[in-house]
């Protein structure tokens, strides 16, 4: 007679598996949650034309495109930011309204995708989801967010990325994260005049970090050196 066999445990997934699952799962459903108003929005982007600015900016980046001086034979109403936008978009996909609506969304994905990780970092995935949510929602609204390729949402992107990245920089993160915040910031300027509040705040909040002791002065000085950086690199 063959002995019986002992019973055999149930093989489980290794632990480490499953706490990645438990990590990346819920961030996978939070961001598949957002993409829905993210992406509806974007439809109506570029299958609807819109009464706002869009139109003027690529015809300005068409003429300069096709030989006009900048400042004598075309005077676009555009600010420098938007204006390389549209010009890259049109290079890119030609004159329409497509590439410029296309390199938009692509900056506030990337906007979103570094608010979400660092209100994660502050808050916990709750309250990131939400936000992240909410943020897509309204950044993707055809009415509030003027049916794209406009400068407060090229902005916006550009503010969203300048203030995450020095967050997370102040909350212990590399250097370089102060460097592409400083970029960020200097850019956010050059599509609206608002967009240099968030570098006031961020200025403000270095200063007042020091005066607080909240950051060592050693730790100031060495953020002002690498926002500084960032600027003139961006």
């Amino acid at each position: 007679m063959t002995p019986k066999r002992k019973h055999e445990p149930k093989i489980d997934l290794p632990s480490k598996t499953q706490s990645r699952l438990s990590i990346i799962l819920p961030i996978l459903i939070a961001f598949i949650i957002a993409a829905i108003p993210f992406t509806y929005g974007r439809y109506f982007e570029i299958n609807f034309d819109d009464p706002y600015d869009s139109a003027a900016y690529v015809y300005s980046a068409q003429h300069i495109l096709n030989g006009a001086q900048l400042g004598v034979d075309e005077m676009p109403s555009a600010q420098p930011g938007t204006l390389l936008v549209n010009l890259l978009g049109v290079k890119l996909f030609g004159f329409s309204e497509l590439g410029p609506k296309l390199i938009q969304a692509f900056l506030q994905a990337v906007a979103l995708i570094v608010m979400f990780f660092t209100l994660r970092k502050l808050f916990g995935l709750l309250p990131a989801a939400v936000g992240l949510f909410l943020a897509a929602f309204y950044l993707s609204a055809p009415m509030i967010a003027k049916f794209g390729n406009v400068k407060e949402q090229h902005m916006i992107a550009f503010m969203i990325v300048g203030v995450c990245c020095y967050t997370l920089r102040s909350m212990g993160g590399r250097f370089w994260l102060a460097i592409i915040s400083g970029a960020a910031l200097g850019w956010a300027g050059m599509f609206k005049q608002t967009g240099i509040s968030a570098m006031c705040a961020v200025g403000a909040y270095v200063i007042l970090a020091a005066i607080f002791k909240v950051r060592t002065i050693k730790e100031t000085l060495a953020d002002i050196c690498l926002l500084a950086a960032g600027f003139l690199l961006g």
